[in-house]
């Protein structure tokens, strides 16, 4: 079994041993005692709560994955849930990996820029969210449009060959880099303008550290950069089943020596705190129940 020491608001768990060999600093999961919540709003309040006494922090959501056949989409939850809470604390700007970054004046710069006037999903756009989960995504620029919030292009280079691109499993690293590049392009455009912004990418590019099973180029990640520059908030979404598929779960920005699923609720909402060095940032993993 996992022996669980409490110390302070710090949980250690040890990984399972064959004997009774003591536990040493290197083989614990360090983390900060869980919080079990009932709604994802709770969670979000917090959160935002730990930030107090800043200006609001950045906040970066992150997904394993956004569906699988009838899996639950974490873009589905951050548009029924999510969405309401930002508009009500003053997020009024969301920057989206999914849709590709233009110049002015480019066709898909105009559009977005259309879209949040009128809510009307452009004819390149619907291009750019035609994946697994187009009908969620759909349902996320509805939502963001209906609560007054303007969406911004984070994904990869605008060009006549983008979508081309996407499809190329050759290209998996430039589209990571460019991703990485154009959202903090973007955040920090944002940022100087004063704006509370939020981010919604595949949580490899909004790393503060390294993940525990990949070694990502770290030019794929604008969390480690931005955390620096002002107040950051890593949340990831975390939907068991989705994690599981391809292993998705080594992407988790867990402590080494954590088993990702010893945290799963049977019911509810489980927040996870990574230990804090500067509480400028931090990381936060929002735990769903195995549905």
């Amino acid at each position: 079994m996992n022996a669980i020491k409490e110390v302070g608001s710090t949980i250690f768990v040890s990984p399972p041993t064959p004997g009774p060999a003591p536990v040493t600093p290197s083989s614990v999961c360090r983390l900060q005692q869980p919080i079990d919540f009932t709604s994802t709003t709770d969670v979000l309040d917090s959160i935002d709560s730990s930030f107090s006494g800043m200006t609001r922090p950045h906040l970066a959501l992150g997904y394993i994955h956004r569906s699988e056949g009838n899996q639950p989409s974490a873009v589905a939850l951050v548009a029924r849930d999510i969405i309401p809470w930002l508009a009500g604390h003053n997020y009024h700007d969301l920057v989206l990996e999914i849709l590709p970054r233009g110049e002015a004046g480019s066709r898909i710069a105009i559009e977005i820029d259309e879209f949040n006037r009128t809510g009307a999903i452009g004819r390149e756009m619907s291009c750019f969210i035609n994946v697994f989960d187009r009908t969620n995504f759909e349902a996320l620029l509805v939502a963001a449009h209906n609560n007054g919030i303007c969406i911004h292009a984070g994904g990869i280079n605008y060009s006549p060959s983008a979508l081309a691109t996407l499809r190329d499993p050759s290209a998996t690293a430039r589209i990571a880099r460019e991703i990485a590049a154009n959202s903090t392009q973007a955040i920090q455009a944002l940022q100087a303008r004063g704006r509370n912004s939020v981010s919604l990418n595949g949580l490899e590019h909004n790393d503060i550290g390294q993940t525990r099973g990949h070694a990502h180029d770290p030019a794929s990640s604008f969390g480690s950069t931005l955390s620096r520059l002002f107040p950051y908030a890593e949340i990831e979404l975390v939907m068991p089943r989705l994690a599981e598929v391809g292993n998705n779960f080594t992407d988790l920005p867990l402590p080494q020596n954590c088993a990702w699923d010893q945290f799963i609720p049977a019911s509810g909402i489980r927040l996870l705190r990574a230990e804090r060095p500067d509480p400028r940032y931090g990381t936060f993993l929002i735990y769903y129940p195995r549905i």
